[in-house]
């Protein structure tokens, strides 16, 4: 995995099946303790947490958003954080369904996860800056094989 990787939030978009099989041999190398909760569920630790998994991020409540936003902003806590989803969050991001403060904190890098096969992946990384909300979303492709 690139250097850049091992601390910075990610955005995992891609099938559940695609998503857990990409993190499944990252769990080990993640901060303890690891937390998981679930996007129509969440429930947002209050002690200590090395690392946060969100899985389904996009099916929280704009309460949920903004709770997990505060979570985030919470100066006690620098944990990272994982964030799931099956389709990509931008387009509600730009549609006002999703909140954009929270998609910049968790969009340090996303990754399309797209299975062929179980010997490749497809991945695509981009970070738009907050001023490219209205704009196309940039993409750079590359294959990992």
């Amino acid at each position: 995995m690139l250097p850049h990787f091992r601390s910075a939030n990610l955005l995992l978009i891609g099938p559940d099946a695609a998503t857990r099989e990409f993190l499944a041999p990252l769990m080990a190398s993640l901060p303890s303790p690891v937390v998981s909760c679930k996007g129509a569920e969440p429930a947002f630790p209050n002690g200590p947490v090395g690392s946060l998994i969100v899985r389904d991020v996009g099916r929280l409540t704009r309460t949920h958003q903004q709770q997990l936003l505060e979570w985030l902003s919470d100066g006690s806590r620098s944990a990272r954080v994982i964030a799931t989803s099956a389709t990509q969050v931008f387009p509600d991001v730009t549609s006002g369904v999703f909140s954009d403060g929270l998609y910049y904190r968790l969009n340090t890098v996303t990754l399309l996860l797209n299975r062929r096969d179980r010997q490749e992946w497809e991945w695509a990384e981009y970070a738009p800056a907050p001023a490219q909300l209205s704009g196309e979303m940039p993409q750079a492709d590359f294959v990992k094989k």
